[in-house]
């Protein structure tokens, strides 16, 4: 990705592509797909593209949190366990 190029720093990068995005959200009602951050984390960027022009301030709050669990390895954690009792529910 392009905006990899200028960090050398991945937490500061998907930290400046969300806030990027939370803008587009909240000021055009837009998210774009190729993107540094998680799928929870872009869930919550759409909930607040879905009601533009209006925006909850309690929805941008949820999506820095979602940022947080991204970054902190909490999302990475639970879809491994997702993933873990996935398998043991469904042996091969």
């Amino acid at each position: 990705m392009d905006i990899l190029r200028k960090y050398t720093n991945f937490e500061q990068a998907v930290r400046d592509d969300f806030e990027w995005r939370l803008k587009f959200a909240v000021e055009k009602g837009e998210i774009s797909s190729e993107t540094l951050l998680d799928q929870d984390t872009q869930n919550a960027l759409r909930e607040i593209a879905k009601i533009y022009p209006e925006y909850d301030i309690e929805l941008v709050r949820k999506a820095r949190r979602e940022l947080e669990l991204q970054l902190d390895g909490t999302h990475a954690r639970q879809r491994s366990e997702e993933i873990a009792n996935y398998l043991r529910e469904h042996p091969a």
